[in-house]
């Protein structure tokens, strides 16, 4: 109780959003808190680095690993490229380890358009409708790959399966470490699939067709199809919360409980066009938009938001992890905002 009202005298907001039991109230006040003080003055605690090297074509997709101190990036020059922000600031001609693969052409042969991430591995998925999958821990060695039947939009990683929804409609599960990996494949919405998320119970996406499925692994169906006013574009899940953002910038919240999901709340958050990136914590919360900024929220109701970066290009998506925070740029590069201990 006395972290609650701590967190309601802080910020005048309803916190969490979805109430949950057995709440971890101290480290989630304390991240909030955190998030609150770091992008206040105008962002100027953040250490902000621009990575112009590695790509000559508009970056769609980044992810942080290994608690921030490596950063992945897909672009529309088919490459996957391996960063090892350590070296910032120091050494940066260091910062650009490697881009994955071994083929001159690039990483893949299409748009390198989705990261996802399970452990060491890591997945990425193009437009030449493969799925590769690679060794963080041995140098981004390549470890296996998938061939699918169209471009590949989206990805989610989970120790016993990959996900991924692709052009074509289509929602396929595959195991990786299998000599024959799919294990199943279905059309579950009318339009292409652009957003994923997933746990060891569910398979969540959502397509153009305007619709939310939910997906019981246990009872292998479809146990849940929701129809919206527009389409999301991405997703953050931490149960019992998914936050996703759509076409027309807003935010949307759901709620699972007991196998269902349920919208609670949709904000805006002060986009004015396509929510390209989200990713949310118990005390952070980050969306980047084709309105051209990157903005940091806490995730209250409403969410407040102390900071907003603006571009000269479009905001692809965005990543965060420890004291980092990465977004794609449809600029060529990646930007990092970086905070002391």
């Amino acid at each position: 109780m006395t972290w609650r009202i701590r967190v309601q005298k802080r910020v005048r907001a309803r916190y969490p959003v979805v109430e949950q039991d057995n709440f971890d109230w101290p480290c989630a006040c304390t991240e909030l808190e955190e998030q609150l003080s770091r992008w206040a003055d105008s962002g100027k605690k953040a250490e902000r680095f621009s990575l112009p090297d590695g790509h000559f074509a508009s970056v769609d997709a980044v992810l942080l690993l290994q608690g921030g101190s490596l950063c992945v990036s897909g672009s529309r020059d088919r490459n996957v490229c391996l960063w090892d922000l350590r070296e910032l600031g120091q050494n940066q001609e260091k910062v650009k380890v490697k881009a994955l693969g071994t083929q001159k052409t690039g990483t893949h042969k299409g748009w390198a358009w989705s990261l996802a991430s399970c452990g060491n591995l890591l997945s990425s998925g193009s437009w030449d409708s493969t799925i590769k999958i690679w060794d963080i821990e041995a140098e981004g060695q390549q470890v296996g790959e998938i061939r699918g039947r169209a471009a590949i939009l989206s990805l989610a990683f989970q120790p016993d399966i990959l996900v991924a929804g692709s052009y074509d409609k289509r929602v396929s599960v595959y195991d990786p470490r299998a000599s024959k990996p799919l294990i199943k494949s279905g059309k579950i919405h009318s339009s292409p699939v652009l957003c994923l998320a997933a746990d060891e119970h569910h398979i969540m996406s959502g397509g153009e067709d305007r619709t939310l499925v939910v997906f019981d692994r246990r009872a292998n169906a479809v146990s849940q199809r929701i129809q919206l006013e527009n389409y999301l574009f991405c997703m953050s899940y931490k149960s019992p919360e998914l936050w996703a953002g759509d076409n027309q910038g807003m935010v949307h919240v759901y709620r699972s409980h007991g196998g269902t999901f349920q919208r609670l709340k949709w904000f805006d958050v002060g986009h004015s066009s396509q929510v390209t990136g989200i990713w949310h914590s118990a005390g952070a919360l980050y969306t980047t938009s084709t309105d051209k900024t990157m903005k940091a929220h806490v995730p209250t109701d409403p969410p407040r938001t102390p900071y907003t970066q603006p571009h000269n290009n479009v905001f692809n998506d965005v990543s965060a992890a420890g004291r980092t925070v990465a977004a794609a740029c449809g600029s060529q590069t990646v930007e990092i905002w970086r905070f002391q201990e």
